[in-house]
């Protein structure tokens, strides 16, 4: 396992609006070496994120993310918990918003994304050799 740390670069530029959040998150991510897979990501906001020059929405410092799966078997892995947890703001007439942790499971093998992936817990999984 290697443990690596991550602050956002100056030069990067997000191609989308979901990516904005990168620009202000640092955190560490667990690498699984034999594998080459990502074990956990966590990640904190440490500078406000504003979209729309802030006008249409703000995320506050201090919101977090975390991301976590593991090995099911046979070169396949599941994603055990993904959370998000940040507050801001949504058009100028909100103050404050909080945005609440929310958590999922998926599976995932080596031949499909996160974009791809279904909606079976790791146990489910396990159980029927997905």
């Amino acid at each position: 396992m290697e443990l690596l740390t991550f602050v956002p670069s100056t030069t990067f530029h997000p191609a989308t609006q979901e990516l904005m959040v990168l620009t202000g998150m640092k955190g560490t991510a667990l690498v699984d070496t034999t594998t080459m897979r990502l074990v956990s990501v966590y990640a904190t906001l440490f500078r406000p994120v504003n979209f729309g020059w802030g006008i249409l929405a703000r995320l506050n410092p201090g919101g977090s993310f975390v991301l976590e799966q593991e090995p099911i078997g046979n070169g396949k892995w599941a994603v055990t918990k993904v959370s998000l947890d940040f507050t801001g703001k949504l058009l100028p007439q909100d103050s404050s918003h909080r945005f609440g942790t929310h958590s999922r499971h998926f599976s995932l093998d080596a031949s499909q994304s996160y974009a791809r992936g279904g909606t079976a817990t790791p146990e489910e999984s396990r159980q029927n050799g997905k």
